[in-house]
C-alpha cells in the first residue's frame, strides 16, 4: 500500500504554507506558494519518505494519539484572527473520558466495544444525547487522523465508525436537551431559563410584535424577564 504525502496547505491568518507530518506541523519559509515555501516542503517530503514507515516516536498508547492529535488540532482549528477556535476545547472534552479508561491502552487493542464503554462513562456523567454523539464523533475523527498518519490500523477506524449514533427515544434514561429543558421549571434552572428566553428574545427581535399586553403580563409573571426593542432579558 503506497505511503500518503502530506499535503502542502496554506495557513490562512499568516498567508504561509505548511505541512503536518507524523503530527507535527511545519511552517514553511516564504510567502504561500512562493519559490522558498515549495523547496522547504520539498525536501521535508523527501526527509518523511526516506524514513521507515512506522512513526519510532509512537508509543502506541491511546494517550499518546490523543496528544499528538491535539497538536494537530491546535495548528488546524484556528480563526481568521489566528486565536485558537471553540473546536479545540470540544475535542479535549471528548478525549477526557477516553483517557482516563484507556490512556495506557495499547491502540492495537483498542475496538468498538471500548468506544461503547467511553460512551457509557458520558452516558453516567448526565451528558445530553446529542452532546454525547458529537463527542463520540470527535473520537473517531482522532483514529481516522491517526490511520492516516499511519499511527493506527484503518481496520480499527472503519469498525468503531460502526458504532452508532444514541437514537431519540431508544437509549433509555439519555435526556435529550430540548425534552428535558421542556419538562423542568425555569426558577431554579438557569440553563433552562437562559435557553428558553434566548429564543424568546430572538421571537421578539425578528417579530416586534409577537409578545405585548396580557402575553407579556403572564410571562413576567412566570419568571422575571424584561422586554425591551432589542428582545428579553433577565431581571
Amino acid at each position: 500500500m503506497p505511503r500518503r504525502i502530506p499535503k502542502y496547505v496554506r495557513h490562512r491568518a499568516r498567508n504561509k504554507g505548511k505541512v503536518t507530518i507524523n503530527g507535527k506541523t511545519h511552517y514553511l519559509p516564504g510567502d504561500f506558494n512562493s519559490d522558498d515555501s515549495r523547496a522547504e516542503y520539498d525536501r521535508l517530503i523527501a526527509e518523511y519518505l526516506a524514513k521507515p514507515k512506522t512513526p519510532q516516536t509512537a508509543n502506541g498508547t491511546i494517550r499518546f494519539l490523543a496528544v499528538a492529535y491535539v497538536k494537530f488540532c491546535d495548528v488546524v482549528y484556528v480563526n481568521e484572527d489566528g486565536k485558537p477556535s471553540e473546536e479545540i476545547s470540544q475535542v479535549r472534552r471528548s478525549l477526557k473520558p477516553l483517557l482516563k479508561l484507556f490512556g495506557s491502552e495499547q491502540t492495537s487493542r483498542f475496538g468498538p466495544r471500548k468506544l461503547k464503554q467511553v460512551r457509557e462513562a458520558m452516558i453516567s456523567s448526565g451528558l445530553y444525547r446529542n452532546t454525547i454523539n458529537d463527542r463520540v464523533s470527535r473520537i473517531v475523527r482522532m483514529l481516522s487522523w491517526a490511520a492516516e498518519e499511519e499511527y493506527l490500523n484503518p481496520h480499527i477506524v472503519v469498525a468503531c465508525r460502526e458504532v452508532r449514533n444514541l437514537q431519540e427515544g431508544r437509549c433509555g434514561n439519555v435526556p435529550d436537551a430540548a425534552n428535558d429543558l421542556s419538562s423542568k421549571p425555569l426558577i431554579g434552572n438557569p440553563l433552562a431559563s437562559s435557553c428558553r428566553l434566548h429564543a424568546l428574545s430572538k421571537l421578539v427581535t425578528l417579530c416586534p410584535g409577537a409578545i405585548h399586553g396580557s402575553e407579556e403580563m403572564q410571562m413576567r409573571a412566570r419568571w422575571p424577564v424584561a422586554v425591551s426593542k432589542n428582545g428579553l432579558t433577565q431581571m
